[in-house]
């Protein structure tokens, strides 16, 4: 059996938070696919910073709020 599968009984719900979605909001990401993963979207918004493309006025970082996941023993 699975390590995961042993360790169910003792578990309880697990609270995860996340900054970022797998896609920017706003016009920012145009024809961009969705990302792989959050870390891909922060590099995305990073990136865009650096070149000067996106400031704090602009989009307003301060805004995104974070996503908060509560997932039971039943899924998420």
């Amino acid at each position: 059996m699975p390590l995961a599968y042993t360790e169910l009984p003792f578990t309880r719900n697990l609270i995860a938070a996340s900054s970022y979605g797998l896609e920017f909001p706003g016009k920012w990401q145009r024809d961009v696919p969705p990302f792989r993963s959050t870390y891909q979207t922060s590099v995305f918004v990073a990136a865009l910073q650096t070149l000067g493309i996106l400031n704090e006025d602009d989009a307003d970082l301060n805004k995104i709020r974070p996503r908060i996941f509560e997932i039971g023993r039943g899924g998420i």
